[in-house]
């Protein structure tokens, strides 16, 4: 018997974080640092479910969701920004051992009534290529509450470098989760492997002239900086960005708790190839998808923007060919 329940987190945390130490999410621990709800705690409208199974009432799973608008381009025919309610779903985890009973399903579908029930037209999440996406895949969010995630306190700014010689600039953002979430590398390390990566260091450090590449310790509980608002404009605009790449991590480099700078772009993003980053630190099997929720359309506050037939994602890829990654919910 599985059961789905918000969740109590007086009673439930630590089960719940003894349930995600246990699930394998890549090569990665998260360390959330005692607030499971971190991630989704920014939207008015947010929830976090547990899933019990038995008779003892085992917690096996856990799923986050918030609700939140966000713009979605400019219809042809108005001047007027349009908006569309949207749940994103995040955190979905469920034990080894209680896989294939629909535990997930129900979790998800729990979500998605959820959201209905708070104007949500579309659900959607982030996951791997490997499960494959059905056509169209591609969808534009920018969320509608933009300026408080600028002025957030883990925002360390925004930074705008604009050529003298011509029209090019170029813009990006810095978000420091380093006193949100702590991540750790899931295996244990050999001897050599860690002897290796120390000396690498403090031959780095001991002259900086030579460019030897080097990591932190990420053996250990480490934090990162996320770099969101990649875009740039003009003939210049890649060597711009870069500089801007380079000067966020020189910010990094302040911070001891920071052992790594991470970007999220589109895979036909222009700024992808201006984004400095190592191949074995870089993955490019995320995928986006959409679902679109039953019993709710197009809803906009705007009594002149009556799109009640409108399919958001049956519209076709974005020309920009960006996406905006929202780097609270990372």
């Amino acid at each position: 018997m599985i059961r789905v329940r918000e969740i109590d987190m007086e009673r439930d945390l630590v089960a719940v974080e003894e349930l995600e130490k246990r699930v394998e999410v890549g090569s990665l621990i998260v360390d959330e640092l005692g607030d499971p709800m971190f991630r989704i705690r920014h939207a008015p409208d947010h929830i976090m479910l547990v899933a019990e199974y038995g008779e003892s009432k085992d917690i096996v799973g856990v799923v986050r969701a918030c609700v939140k608008m966000v713009t979605r381009g400019r219809p042809p025919t108005s001047s007027k920004p349009a908006y569309v309610k949207v749940a994103y779903i995040l955190g979905l985890r469920v034990s080894p051992s209680h896989r294939r009973r629909g535990i997930a399903t129900a979790l998800v579908e729990y979500v998605e009534t959820w959201s209905s029930c708070r104007g949500a037209a579309y659900a959607y999440m982030s996951t791997t290529a490997e499960n494959t996406p059905l056509p169209p895949s591609s969808a534009e969010l920018l969320p509608l509450d933009f300026p408080s995630l600028l002025s957030h306190h883990l925002t360390l700014g925004s930074f705008l470098v604009v050529s003298s010689s011509s029209s090019s600039f170029a813009l990006l953002s810095v978000f420091d989760s380093t006193r949100a979430i702590r991540l750790r590398i899931a295996k244990t390390p050999s001897l050599l492997l860690r002897t290796s990566m120390a000396i690498l260091r403090a031959l780095d450090a001991c002259m900086p002239w030579a460019r030897i590449p080097s990591v932190r310790d990420v053996f250990k509980p480490f934090g990162i900086y996320i770099l969101f608002g990649l875009c740039m404009s003009g003939p210049d605009g890649p060597s711009l960005l870069l500089s801007l790449c380079r000067f966020a991590h020189n910010l990094a480099v302040r911070n001891p708790a920071c052992a790594f700078v991470v970007a999220d772009v589109g895979s036909r993003d222009p700024a992808r190839t201006a984004v400095p980053h190592w191949r074995c630190f870089s993955s490019d099997q995320d995928v986006l998808c959409v679902k679109r929720l039953r019993g709710n359309t197009n809803i906009d506050d705007d009594d002149d923007n009556d799109d009640d037939d409108d399919d958001w994602i049956a519209s076709p890829p974005p020309s920009d060919k960006m996406i905006f990654v929202d780097p609270r919910e990372l």
